[in-house]
């Protein structure tokens, strides 16, 4: 994992990208299936990225853009977990 992220944001840094957008509009409730397909792996991705920045090496910014309407928990369960 910490090989996969490393190597992600030296490409995505390189490129001149400094920002990315993770779209997470499609996951209005939380589930297993949600957690296992979204909340884990966005977790970990601003796990491994922050660690990297504690480490001096550049990534990119972070931002989640989540599923909100009235009845959606997906969004309150990123900001309890990340």
């Amino acid at each position: 994992i910490t090989a996969t992220a490393t190597r992600h944001a030296e490409l995505l840094t390189s490129a001149g990208i400094d920002y990315a957008l993770i779209d997470i509009t499609n996951w209005p409730g939380n589930s297993t299936v949600t957690d296992v397909a979204v909340i884990r792996p966005t977790q970990i991705l601003f796990e491994e990225w922050y660690r990297l920045r504690e480490q001096g090496k550049p990534t990119p910014q972070l931002s989640v853009w989540p599923c909100s309407p009235a009845g959606s928990n997906t969004w309150q369960i990123l900001l309890d977990t990340i």
